[in-house]
């Protein structure tokens, strides 16, 4: 495989961590990024850094929260 850059998976919640559940009647956050990150293809998987920010549905991020995801972000690209 060719040589590429460091990659980051960071999970955030939101629609894609969420699956039905019977018990509450309704879609809940369930799924971890490493989860997800386990659903992709084997060579992509390597040389990834998977970070596991929030499991929360993203209309319930507070400014607090953008904001502390952005600073994470920040890190990651320098």
């Amino acid at each position: 495989m060719p040589h590429r850059d460091k990659i980051a998976f960071v999970g955030t919640g939101g629609t894609i961590s969420m699956t039905f559940s019977s018990k509450q009647n309704g879609y809940v956050p369930t799924l971890s990024a490493q989860d997800l990150v386990e659903m992709l293809p084997a060579d992509l998987k390597s040389d990834l850094q998977v970070i596991d920010w929030s499991h929360q549905p993203s209309s319930h991020y507070t400014i607090r929260m953008t904001t502390d995801l952005v600073e994470l972000l920040r890190k990651l690209v320098k």
